[in-house]
């Protein structure tokens, strides 16, 4: 086992069971952050990038592909278009607040991530090109550790560089 899937193994263990404090998205990216622990000052946090959707046992609430990126940013009328599915998305993500992690997963064969929540929710990710650098990140700020999700396995950091 690398150090990187230990480092996964040791943070997913110590995640599980934590509360969704809030969510958040910024361009294409899911951001989940958890209440921190003790007197940690910040918590857990999962980013899910570039693609990614949440579901339920109905089938599939929001994901990446239902926000639109503006045609143009000279235009007030394009930007409310697509402002406004950033928008959408950011609502249905708040299902996951105040709910608590039940497992995470990574698949063995694309390395995409499944995270499981106490309502039903479930954030899954997966890769729309074979050359993405991360598909998921997995940090933990208050002591400095990260790891990613890459369609090769997984790897410390949150970027490349960070390797």
């Amino acid at each position: 086992m690398s150090t990187a899937d230990t480092l996964y193994h040791e943070l997913a263990a110590r995640i599980v069971g934590q509360r969704v404090e809030w969510t958040r998205i910024f361009l294409f990216t899911l951001q989940v952050y958890f209440a921190p622990e003790g007197s940690e000052q910040r918590g857990f946090e999962i980013w899910c990038e570039p693609c990614w959707h949440i579901r339920t046992a109905a089938g599939i609430v929001t994901g990446s592909g239902t926000i639109e990126g503006p045609n143009t940013f000279n235009d007030n009328e394009e930007m409310e278009r697509a402002s406004a599915t950033i928008t959408k998305a950011s609502n249905d993500s708040n299902a996951l607040v105040g709910e608590r992690l039940v497992a995470l997963r990574v698949d063995t064969a694309t390395h995409a991530l499944e995270a499981a929540f106490s309502n039903g929710v479930v954030i899954s990710t997966f890769f729309a090109d074979p050359d993405e650098s991360a598909l998921w990140v997995l940090r933990d700020p208050a002591r400095g550790l990260a790891v990613r999700g890459t369609p090769r396995g997984i790897a410390t950091g949150t970027r490349h560089r960070d390797a």
